[in-house]
């Protein structure tokens, strides 16, 4: 079998900076890893006798970072649908609670090395597919044998608001019909706990209850309180899913959205655990009248305030972990995270969302989030502050094993050439790897060329261009200043010149070499609007103890019919008198009504406005069981514009696809309040039912005729 390498993996890093945590820096310390373990940290540590010694000075040593939100490495929706079979698990496609991370994540080395790029280590990765979505777990982020990658199995429970159309199209076909089967689907796991229990206590009482994969594993993460982790397309969907919470006693996790900021008061108030997002939305296109003018004030307003969201969090006092989840490109985080920074968040909670804050959440802080004696030796080496411009991270070590972080040079970009023997020409270079190719397009005749032995050695750049029958050969050399090019150059024949080159803005320049002007702009805090967005108001408008409407025409809709110059008092929201020449209360908000009209608040009895996620759940002819309460959007403009028409309460209805459809919900339009505030408390429950042409629209459902319809 040969000889068995033994070799102890001991390495000191001393004369480093070191920030063990959060509130813990060691300024000229030591770390020494022994086998994948710290074995010890600070400074005046002794050095190992058998240890390879790394000198970091200047340089600085953070504990790895952990995503709490992932999906790296978790086979795709249409990956899961062509290769699993749902038999025996669950009736409905989409409850997929039994599919486990563990045993289907696979190590993806350039995922995991974008990830590491950024400063990462593990990260929890959890399926996206379906409505429960399957078992989340915490992964290194390293290659190594599958059976040693995977730190902690299956253990966080994944919902979703929306499901996968991968799955079929099924039910269901709206939000409100997946809310309905999350919460028949807990109804279901909380019975088959009893029913089991109750056969294993008394079996000739009932007949034996079958076993089903996926209700054993929400009736057991509900037991043992595992948590429950829903992604909130924005701040509305928090409440949704925390009112889901509440009913069934579930541990909720939130995996934010960056809009978190637009309720923050009402969002701590809940005490949800947060995950949340450094993606910010890209700068809005207003390069033309008719554009810009498509454009929303919510869109403008969350463009600007969006990287001022954890910020926001922060000042009000809650606490949050950060994941990649929602960035296009993982190279981006970093530059997001120092753009939080500039925008309020301090580096101290920057840093406890990526490491403390997770590694507690996860249940892996007595091996991660900090750098103490007995941890994994999972770490970071930055060339400075990491949270500074330009302090790029060199080394990312996960578990004692050392990985090298590539280095984009900066040479890599797109140059005008200013001055020399090609004035007003295009230098394109771009870093494969290790190596460089380039091209060069010349002024004077546009045509493209390649460059050849392009290298970038000690800050140096060399390259030649071909002699063809249209253009000298030549050799050029320089050097670069920020973002210039100065250096000297050789034609063919021996002449000398010296030449100058500035870097342009191009789609095909990393965002994180730009040098991008507008990242260093102060982003505007604007004051908080409820909702975010047009004609929102900046908080609750506090109701007046008394008011009086004098000398008005007043349409009563009752016995005495309409009465002219009335009065009309009003004490805390609720009509006292209607007469005339009424007694004015002391401290009374008086209106003059001369002129006016003032009729009862309009009523629509039938409204399908400010229900998110669909009207119709189109998955079944009977849908009794979803629910328009569970989707009333608070944020939609409508809600405004019908009050300027005289709206004041709405009944909701379900939409009118299906013979019976869902539970109506009655809205009082308090723009301005959260969808809970919506909702009319004291309004009689209904039901929609629909006859006529839209029912039997629906291809390959029964029923398709009017008289099936009725029946």
């Amino acid at each position: 079998m040969g000889l068995r390498d033994n070799t102890p993996q001991v390495f000191a890093f001393t004369n480093a900076r070191i920030v063990a945590s959060p509130a813990r820096v060691y300024t000229n310390a030591t770390l020494v890893i022994r086998n994948g373990v710290i074995e010890s940290i600070g400074p005046g540590v002794e050095i190992p006798a058998d240890a390879w010694v790394t000198d970091l000075k200047g340089k600085t040593i953070y504990p790895g970072f952990i995503d709490a939100y992932s999906s790296m490495g978790i086979p795709t929706a249409k990956e899961i649908a062509e290769n699993e079979k749902q038999l025996g698990k669950h009736w409905n496609p989409q409850v997929r609670s039994h599919y486990s991370s563990a045993q289907n994540w696979k190590y993806d080395e350039k995922a995991a090395a974008a990830l590491r790029s950024q400063g990462f280590v593990a990260a929890h990765v959890i399926p996206e597919t379906g409505v429960f979505t399957g078992q989340g777990s915490v992964v290194k982020l390293s290659e190594d044998l599958p059976a040693r990658q995977i730190i902690k199995s299956d253990f966080t429970q994944g919902l979703s608001f929306r499901w996968s159309r991968e799955l079929g199209r099924g039910y269901p076909t709206s939000v409100m019909g997946s809310i309905a089967l999350m919460r028949q689907s807990f109804h279901d796991a909380t019975w088959y706990t009893r029913a089991h229990a109750q056969w294993q206590s008394a079996p000739a009482t009932i007949a034996r209850p079958e076993f089903n994969p996926s209700l054993e594993v929400i009736s057991m993460a509900m037991k043992n309180r595992e948590p429950f982790i829903i992604h909130a397309a924005d701040e509305e969907w928090i409440f949704r899913a925390n009112h889901l919470a509440r009913e069934f006693d579930l541990h909720l996790w939130i995996a934010g959205s960056g809009h978190e900021y637009k309720r923050v008061k009402d969002i701590k108030a809940l005490n949800i655990p947060l995950i949340i997002p450094i993606a910010f939305p890209e700068k809005p296109d207003v390069s033309k009248p008719e554009i810009a003018i498509n454009l929303s004030l919510e869109e403008l307003r969350h463009w600007a305030m969006a990287p001022s969201n954890p910020a926001v969090l922060e000042e009000n006092g809650l606490s949050f972990g950060i994941s990649t989840h929602g960035l296009n490109r993982k190279s981006d985080f970093l530059k997001n995270i120092r753009t939080a920074i500039k925008q309020g968040l301090s580096p101290a909670q920057a840093l406890a969302s990526l490491t403390t804050v997770p590694a507690s959440m996860l249940g892996i802080d007595h091996l991660y989030g900090t750098l103490e004696q007995g941890k994994s030796a999972c770490f970071i080496v930055a060339a400075g502050d990491i949270f500074e411009e330009n302090n790029a991270i060199e080394q990312v070590w996960v578990q004692g094993k050392k990985h090298t972080v590539e280095k984009k040079a900066p040479i890599a970009g797109h140059w005008k050439i200013e001055s020399g023997r090609l004035p007003g020409s295009t230098l394109k270079l771009e870093q494969k790897g290790n190596r460089f190719e380039g091209s060069i397009i010349m002024e004077t005749d546009s045509i493209s060329r390649k460059v050849n032995d392009v290298k970038w050695e000690n800050n140096r750049l060399s390259l030649t261009i071909e002699k063809d029958s249209l253009s000298d050969g030549m050799r050029l050399s320089a050097s670069l200043f920020g973002d210039k090019i100065n250096g000297f150059g050789e034609t063919s024949s021996g002449e000398l010149f010296t030449w100058q080159a500035v870097r342009e803005e191009t789609e095909a320049t990393e965002p994180s070499e730009r040098n991008n002007k507008e990242d260093k702009k102060a982003i505007p805090n604007f004051a908080p609007l409820y909702p975010a967005m047009e004609y929102g108001i900046s908080g609750p408008v506090e109701q007046p103890a008394v008011v009086l409407v004098r000398n008005a025409t007043i349409w009563t809709q009752g016995p005495e019919g309409i009465l002219e110059n009335a009065d009309l008092l009003i004490e805390r929201g609720v009509i006292r008198a209607v007469g005339t020449d009424l007694n004015v209360p002391a401290g009374a908000i008086i209106i003059d009504g001369a002129g006016k009209q003032v009729t009862p608040g309009l009523i629509d009895p039938h409204l399908h406005t400010s229900i998110a996620g669909g009207v119709n759940e189109m998955g079944d002819a009977i849908t009794s069981e979803t629910r328009i309460s569970d989707v009333i959007e608070a944020n939609n403009v409508w809600i405004y514009r019908l009050l300027a028409g005289g709206l004041t309460t709405a009944n909701l209805f379900h939409g009118s696809a299906n013979p019976i459809g869902g539970q109506s919900a009655v809205m009082k339009l308090r723009w301005g309040a959260n969808a809970d505030e919506l909702i009319y408390e004291h309004a009689v429950p209904g039901l929609k039912f629909a006859l006529g042409e839209n029912v039997k629209r629906s291809s390959n459902r029964y029923p398709d005729t009017r008289m099936g319809t009725e029946q």
